[in-house]
């Protein structure tokens, strides 16, 4: 059951070859505001001291890559990057500007939005949480004798089911092992747990996937004979419904595997007061900015496109 939650939380991640990728939104009382990232990925992932034939290009592939996870914002700057550690290592770098924090599209470690509750507001996944429902209480599992077969026909079929599981999930697990990724958000204003207990500094709180935490929750989640019976016996662990209802076993499956297990981040109250910057005259720079940048590597991005088609 757990699969496809961890699926859709590192579906961003597999855009890239990075090792370490760190976000930090900054989200204004209007819901304006800006994302600041920076990903760390190999070049040389051997150590063999690859030598790139032409390194700008590379840099370019790989800063396009980044744009792609950002569907909700279009205009950038302060676009950077770096080769490190002998030229063994890119960094590549942005700040990108968005209009409403609610239009992103979830590519990121959580669909968080913003809500309004009567009077209060807050910073929230649980539409996400709430819209997945778990139905093995509902479904009506077939025996053995309606699917003509006997207990060792079963057991074979679990083995063979958890085989084939550990080899696809098995090595994404793995290559996950080696990935970090933080996001941070930023807000202007005061935020804090429903009851009133702080979160984070009180202005800005961090949720983070380890890599090797990861590939061991997946290795242990493989394991489990139960989950592939249901499986073989019709059992439907998931189901997307237009009227949700709250599912507390979900949010705790979350909040357990993120590096903030110890505070509930599913529902944050944000208490806004003045901008953190002024949106309109920032964004105004950033656009001759993107501008200029785009004209400068046009034939980049023609490049970007003809990959993509």
């Amino acid at each position: 059951m757990i699969k496809r939650l961890l699926l859709f939380i590192t579906a961003g991640l597999i855009l890239t070859s990075c090792i370490e990728i760190n976000v930090h939104y900054i989200i204004n009382p209007d819901k304006s505001g800006k994302v600041e990232t920076s990903y760390l990925m190999p070049v040389d992932p051997m150590g063999f001291g690859v030598t790139l034939e032409n390194p700008e290009a590379k840099a370019m592939e790989e800063m396009y890559k980044m744009f792609d996870e950002y569907p909700g914002v279009s205009t950038w700057n302060n676009i950077k990057y770096e080769y490190i550690n002998d030229s063994a290592d890119l960094v590549v770098s942005a700040t990108g500007y968005f209009d409403n924090f609610n239009r992103l599209k979830e590519k990121g470690i959580l669909p968080y939005e913003i809500q309004k509750e009567g009077k209060d507001t807050y910073f929230t996944f649980k539409t996400y949480l709430d819209s997945v429902h778990t139905e093995e209480g509902k479904s009506e599992l077939k025996s053995l004798d309606e699917l003509g077969i006997t207990e060792k026909d079963l057991q074979d079929s679990i083995r063979k089911l958890k085989r084939n599981y550990k080899k696809g999930l098995g090595m994404f697990a793995m290559m996950m092992s080696n990935i970090e990724f933080n996001t941070t958000y930023e807000f202007s204003g005061n935020i804090s747990a429903p009851n009133g207990s702080k979160i984070g500094d009180g202005t800005k709180f961090k949720v983070g996937l380890d890599g090797l935490k990861f590939q061991n929750y997946m290795m242990e989640e493989m394991d489990n004979d139960e989950y592939y019976e249901s499986i073989i016996r019709g059992a439907s662990p998931f189901d997307v419904d237009t009227e949700p209802t709250e599912n507390q076993e979900m949010k705790k499956m979350v909040l357990e595997f993120l590096s903030g297990e110890k505070e509930d981040i599913s529902k944050i109250k944000v208490d806004f007061g003045k901008p953190k910057f002024d949106y309109k005259k920032e964004l105004k720079k950033a656009k001759k900015d993107w501008d200029s940048w785009n004209k400068k590597n046009a034939k980049y991005k023609e490049e970007d496109k003809m990959k993509k088609s």
